[in-house]
């Protein structure tokens, strides 16, 4: 019983350090728990929480994969999601991310995350699904709208991204649209000036004094 009280009592203090955003005192307090009970889930998620927070990312991989391998939790996929995220590793952080929404359905961050990556990856149609899902789940969330502007953007249906931007503006995020409608723009922006290249390019752009072929312009 004692034991088992020591390992709370360094639970307990890190995760009054976490509280004060201490992250490294709170991992230390974690670890020193995990270390005296390696099967303990929940010193194993909260140590892995503590890292990520502060960048140590393959310690936090590590307890966070332990704590969810002892009892898979919402937290603890979602962490995984994070940090793979963080280190680029996005088949891994899809792989968490579906883990965690399967765990809890009704987490719009979760779903919104899941969209990030999707759209990471390129895969636009499951990216919109996620971000969809998540607006549903909280219809006031505007990051679920601009991720969803962008990645119908991306996927060819430049209506449906700017319908994005008006249902900013009716939810009274006006910042929000104002950035979205931006970034559209500048997209459109930047496609035209290539397209414009392009036909130079294929065609041969006039000279100064001469024609589109090259030659002197009649006087």
């Amino acid at each position: 019983m004692a034991f088992a009280a020591e390992v709370d009592d360094h639970i307990y203090s890190g995760t009054k350090f976490a509280q004060e955003k201490n992250y490294k005192e709170a991992a230390r307090e974690f670890e020193t728990a995990v270390s005296m009970s390696p099967d303990h889930a929940q010193a194993n998620l909260l140590a892995g929480l503590s890292l990520a927070n502060t960048g140590e990312f393959d310690k936090a991989i590590r307890y966070s994969s332990k704590a969810v391998e002892l009892e898979p939790t919402y937290a603890g996929y979602y962490n995984l999601g994070l940090i793979y995220s963080n280190q680029g590793t996005y088949d891994k952080a899809v792989q968490a991310y579906e883990q965690a929404v399967k765990l809890n359905p009704k987490s719009y961050q979760a779903w919104h995350q899941l969209g990030k990556v999707y759209a990471t990856t390129l895969d636009f149609n499951k990216a919109i699904e996620a971000y969809q899902k998540a607006a549903e789940l909280n219809p006031k969330f505007p990051d679920a709208y601009q991720g969803l502007g962008s990645a119908y953007y991306w996927s060819g249906n430049l209506t449906a991204s700017l319908q994005q931007v008006d249902k900013l503006n009716k939810l009274k995020f006006g910042d929000k649209a104002s950035e979205l409608e931006r970034w559209i723009k500048d997209k459109e922006s930047k496609k035209k000036k290539s397209a414009r290249r392009a036909v130079a390019s294929a065609f041969g752009a006039p000279a100064k004094g001469g024609s589109a072929s090259g030659g002197k312009q009649p006087k």
